[in-house]
């Protein structure tokens, strides 16, 4: 299913520094493309920021609306305000969360333990029905290969993703390191690529790349037992 949904990134920014934060935002996004290129990771950009205006008080009053979900909540947005806008794919429904930082792992430890209960109730409220011996194998088949899909498509986004944190290019992903993973396929969704141009020091990713394993290995095992 390549349908997808798409919203908005909106970011408030004053006169003193309008130009550096729409650079390191712009920046964000050439590495985004060149990232996806060279190693064919995945994110929800899709095209270009923008400078416009936030020109009139209904679209001030839209957007204090939804505050929640803008980049910068702080304080209203008026009709003097200048934005940053840019076009997004939104989260997969019921992608998980994964960060490296402590506050941030902790959420991610925190929506897998959800995650794992959401798919022990689905599994104990599976109705009963009438198959025969060929419909069941046929189902079971179905379900395994789903599951050889997953593990082999988490496999492959660790290599992927692996190949880039180690590179030259992508080695500043490691600040503040995040992604969501679709728990459905498998896939890796990387985001905030202008973190990379805040001036702040790279320190040995070794610790955060084997929490990832961890956590992904905690996925799979809760994928396999819902298969059992």
């Amino acid at each position: 299913d390549n349908v997808f949904h798409y919203g908005y990134l909106v970011a408030k920014i004053k006169g003193t520094e309008k130009g550096l934060r729409f650079d390191m935002v712009l920046h964000g996004w050439n590495l985004a493309q060149e990232l996806s290129d060279q190693f064919s990771i995945q994110h929800f950009l899709l095209a270009p920021p923008q400078i416009m205006n936030c020109s009139t008080k209904e679209l001030a009053k839209r957007l204090n609306g939804g505050r929640r979900h803008t980049y910068n909540p702080s304080g209203p947005f008026t009709v003097v305000n200048q934005l940053i806008v840019q076009p997004v794919q939104l989260v997969p429904e019921g992608s998980l969360f994964f960060g490296c930082a402590k506050t941030k792992r902790e959420l991610s430890m925190r929506q897998l333990e959800n995650y794992l209960k959401l798919v022990s109730n689905d599994s104990s409220n599976e109705t009963t029905t009438t198959t025969t011996s060929q419909q069941e194998e046929e189902a079971d088949e179905e379900a395994s290969q789903q599951l050889r899909d997953f593990e082999k498509q988490l496999q492959r986004e660790i290599d992927v993703n692996t190949n880039m944190l180690n590179s030259t290019k992508g080695r500043c992903m490691f600040l503040d390191f995040q992604i969501f993973i679709d728990p459905m396929t498998g896939r890796f969704y990387h985001l905030d690529f202008d973190r990379c141009f805040y001036n702040r020091t790279v320190h040995d990713g070794s610790e955060c790349s084997h929490q990832l394993r961890n956590y992904t290995n905690e996925l799979l095992e809760i994928k396999r037992r819902r298969r059992e």
